[in-house]
């Protein structure tokens, strides 16, 4: 069943069907006319893709972030970030990256992060004299962030189809997420250096602090999702529930920037994301259960331990894969669809589970960064104005800091082991 499955979805691909719809057809119509197995397990498989405990924190989380933007968070984390570290070489730049560290805990989403940081600090980027299609490509790069410090959503998912834990992932996430941010700070530093950026006016002490006040109940959000999970007063899954009831209490009642009259708007936006997400998991499942059937997963492993019996030359391979096709596919796609092949085989080759799913995740980031079809990339180059082969040439630089950090992973795996061994019990 291979042929017709990846020659149909190639083929409804190529006539311009969305990637998502091409998964499910391409799925739904080789199972009913190559298995001789009857139709309802379709629908089966489709309803069982997302019939797990910790896809109940997606649209908890969803809704969170909604919440948070809608009620003026973005702002108030960017005059604090602002305070912090605007008088650093690059300005502007280097709050756009603490700002997208802090969103990252909030959101769960890269796109999220990349959206709501780009459209505050791109337009005064451009004021300042930054080059646009510099600011476009890192603010996608601090937005893929969002996707790996915690909450995020691929880690959800990643956990629900391996049995790992989602809080490990999470926890796990953090060390990761923060040295990727401090390398596209050490970055931006020396390039603004060299383009002779400016600098923002050194915040006083009563400004910082006053920044800090205005954002404080914002900035307590990563720390109680993160502490919560770490206390053991809650898991991952509920950590959104109490993120969601979080959001919409400091955003309506604390700030009083989200009007009541609102929220029905924001439900609505907050279901139709939440069902866009389900949905690529539904489709994928089908796609999933196909390559199970025709023994993808052993081919893939026979086919891996042909080249090279070592684990880091495997996991290389695993890698360079992910990122090739993290270019070109949804990276959510791409993990229901590859998580039951590959995690096998990384526990195979010896690495922790945990410390294989951060991976992976990162991974999958690389390629939502990176050209051709980098969504991103696509987004801040649309916030920005400018073309993707100009914002392709400014995120270029940056593709070694991920690169260096998975390495570290690799080798040291204790960079995403100790924080769960310690917390997570």
């Amino acid at each position: 069943m291979l042929f017709p499955l990846f020659g149909l979805f190639f083929l409804l691909t190529l006539i311009g069907l969305p990637i998502v719809f091409a998964i499910g057809v391409a799925g739904a119509g080789t199972f009913l006319f190559f298995s001789g197995q009857p139709g309802f397990v379709v629908a089966q498989k489709m309803i069982g893709g997302i019939d797990s405990f910790p896809f109940l924190a997606v649209p908890f989380f969803v809704f969170a972030g909604i919440c948070m933007e809608a009620g003026g968070i973005s702002l108030r984390i960017v005059n604090f970030a602002n305070s912090l570290v605007g008088a650093i070489r690059g300005g502007l730049a280097q709050v756009a990256i603490v700002t997208s560290m802090i969103f990252a805990g909030i959101s769960g989403s890269g796109v999220a992060d990349a959206s709501a940081v780009g459209s505050v600090l791109i337009p005064s980027m451009r004021q300042k004299g930054f080059n646009p299609a510099f600011s476009a490509a890192l603010i996608a790069a601090a937005g893929s962030i969002g996707m790996i410090i915690p909450p995020s959503m691929l880690m959800i998912v990643y956990g629900s189809l391996t049995g790992v834990s989602i809080g490990a992932l999470f926890v796990g996430g953090i060390v990761p997420g923060v040295l990727i941010g401090l390398g596209l700070m050490i970055y931006s530093y020396f390039y603004a250096k060299k383009e002779n950026y400016p600098v923002e006016p050194s915040a006083s002490f009563g400004e910082l602090w006053r920044s800090f006040r205005s954002a404080f109940w914002a900035l307590l959000t990563p720390v109680l999702i993160v502490g919560g999970i770490l206390a053991g007063v809650f898991t991952a899954t509920e950590a959104g529930a109490v993120a969601a009831i979080y959001a919409f209490v400091i955003s309506a009642f604390v700030y009083r920037e989200l009007p009541l009259g609102e929220l029905k708007e924001i439900f609505v936006k907050s279901a139709v994301v939440t069902a866009s997400v389900l949905l690529v998991i539904s489709f994928a499942a089908i796609f999933s259960y196909i390559m199970a059937i025709e023994q993808v997963p052993a081919a893939m492993r026979g086919f891996l331990f042909s080249i090279s019996s070592n684990k880091f030359a495997i996991l290389g391979l695993i890698v360079g894969m992910l990122i090739i096709l993290g270019c070109v596919i949804e990276t959510m796609v791409i993990i229901i669809i590859l998580v039951p092949v590959l995690a096998p085989i990384g526990a195979a080759v010896g690495f922790d589970p945990v410390q294989f799913g951060v991976l992976m995740v990162i991974a999958l980031n690389l390629g939502g960064i990176t050209p051709p079809v980098g969504v991103l990339l696509f987004l801040t180059s649309s916030l920005a104005g400018t073309g993707l082969a100009r914002t392709s040439r400014h995120i270029a630089p940056m593709i070694p800091i991920f690169i260096i950090v998975m390495a570290l992973i690799a080798f040291v795996p204790q960079t995403v082991t100790y924080l769960p061994s310690v917390f997570i019990r």
